[in-house]
């Protein structure tokens, strides 16, 4: 069973967008400053692949990849949270 995971990464130089570099995830971003947010879907034996393969994607950018790890979903991200569990389910039926 899917559940929503939140990603957090810190990227230097604070980039004014992430464009283009996490297109093949179905991921919800909040850019404030040098500080990324990322909410995602997984089933819970595949959640440190997907924080893996996010670190990748987010190595290939104009900046560095500072730090990054798991953090909380909070209650403002529940509606995106709930939008990507919907989005996973439409696709899978």
């Amino acid at each position: 069973m899917r559940q929503v995971y939140a990603h957090q990464a810190v990227l230097s130089p604070a980039p004014a967008s992430i464009g283009a570099l996490l297109d093949g995830f179905d991921v919800v971003t909040r850019l404030d400053g040098d500080r990324l947010r990322i909410l995602f879907t997984s089933p819970p034996d595949q959640v440190e692949l997907i924080r893996s393969r996010l670190d990748a994607a987010l190595s290939g950018g104009d900046w560095e990849l500072v730090s990054s790890g798991c953090a909380r979903v909070d209650t403002e991200d529940r509606p995106d949270a709930r939008r990507l569990l919907r989005a996973k389910g439409a696709k899978s039926e």
